[in-house]
């Protein structure tokens, strides 16, 4: 009877362990206004402008498979009479502050198409998502939404890039309370085993 609840101890201890790591899966992101910019602002035939919000956020934690979207750009297209559209780029800098001080940057291919300035089209895209992997194992990665917008009667047009965040995997180190409640559920195992023999 005694081996059994020796046996139930240590299992209940190693259980509890093995739940509490699961748990406790989160990253911890800050985003950083300083570490965030727009550069090689570049249009031919189009004025193609761009600035980013204000990123002032409280940290937020994301779970391994969670993802948080914000505003993080204002991107504006502006036509003359005289201009007929064309095409331009710019580069786009998330920083961060956590989960360590670092940053994203993605590429974008901007199009504009004009009809003497009364029908407008105007589109922004880039690559597929900017994966980042840390020192200690975390990855997440970034990724900014497209604009495809038909506009009439605009000379100049703004729009709103968001951001997204996705934690796809969390620095590989266990708590060392964790560690201590695994420890004394194998030390209960192979307590009951010396008293079995």
């Amino acid at each position: 009877m005694r081996k059994l609840a020796i046996k139930s101890v240590a299992l209940s201890a190693l259980m509890l362990a093995a739940v509490s790591l699961n748990a406790n899966a989160a990253v911890t992101f800050q985003l950083s206004q300083d570490g965030s910019s727009v550069s090689n602002i570049q249009s031919s035939g189009f004025t193609l402008g761009a600035n980013v919000a204000n990123l002032n956020e409280n940290p937020f934690d994301l779970a391994i498979g969670q993802s948080k979207s914000f505003h993080f750009l204002n991107v504006s297209f502006s036509n003359s009479f005289f201009q007929f559209g064309g095409t331009g780029s710019l580069d786009a800098t998330l920083g961060f502050t956590l989960p360590e001080t670092g940053s994203s940057t993605g590429s974008g291919a901007a199009t504009n198409k004009t009809f003497l300035g009364l029908l407008t089209k105007n589109s922004l895209s880039w690559g597929g998502p900017i994966v980042t992997t840390l020192a200690d194992g975390t990855t997440y990665q970034v990724s900014f939404s497209d604009i495809s917008a038909k506009e009439f009667l605009s000379k100049k047009n703004t729009y709103k890039v968001m951001a997204t965040v996705e934690a796809l995997e969390e620095a590989s180190v266990p708590a060392p309370g964790m560690l201590g409640l695994m420890g004394l559920g194998l030390l209960g195992f192979v307590a009951a085993r010396r008293r079995m023999s």
